[in-house]
């Protein structure tokens, strides 16, 4: 019986990490056919944060998922990733600004004492912060070296051909000492 569980949580593992895998590599596609542009699937782009600005309510190492946003949807205290200067940023809205027609923000990082210098252009909005798993972001940087790509995929996909190898000579076994 414990074997059983065992063999089903190893598959479980095995089936989620084979997800995983799935998606980096659609995530990986979309990131090279168009350098651009976010890499998302079903519109929702997962993105590591760099840095502590949003702190506490993210940090460093943590991922964000964020789902694409009309700037005409963006209200006072979203949380928004953006382009500034070519630099993807997540900082929270602190008032929209209408000057000539146009749509402006004015965004600032939680834990930064001041507001952004330059008011941000509608047009530079990407998208709004759905949520967020701490500590992910490491994870995903890691499987993205060499090392990680082998702890990560490599060793449990070894793993698995150990127990079918296994398990096949324990049936084969089974099998001889039944006859």
């Amino acid at each position: 019986m414990l074997i059983k569980i065992g063999k089903w949580s190893f598959y479980s593992l095995l089936s989620l990490l084979l997800v995983l895998v799935v998606f980096s590599a659609l995530l990986g596609f979309q990131a090279k056919s168009n350098p651009n542009q976010i890499p998302s699937i079903a519109g929702i782009s997962p993105l590591t944060i760099l840095s502590d600005s949003m702190q506490p309510v993210f940090q460093a190492g943590d991922m964000i998922f964020s789902k694409a946003i009309a700037a005409d949807e963006v209200m006072v205290d979203d949380i928004i990733t953006f382009k500034q200067d070519n630099i993807i940023v997540t900082h929270r809205v602190i008032e929209v600004v209408e000057e000539q027609d146009q749509t402006f923000f004015k965004t600032k990082g939680d834990n930064v004492t001041i507001a952004d210098d330059t008011l941000l252009a509608s047009e530079n909005v990407i998208a709004k912060q759905l949520f967020t798993i701490p500590k992910l972001g490491h994870l995903t940087q890691f499987a993205s070296t060499s090392l990680g790509m082998i702890l990560i995929f490599g060793v449990p996909f070894l793993l698995y051909v150990a127990v079918e190898i296994y398990d096949r000579f324990i049936r084969r076994n089974q099998t001889q000492q039944a006859a």
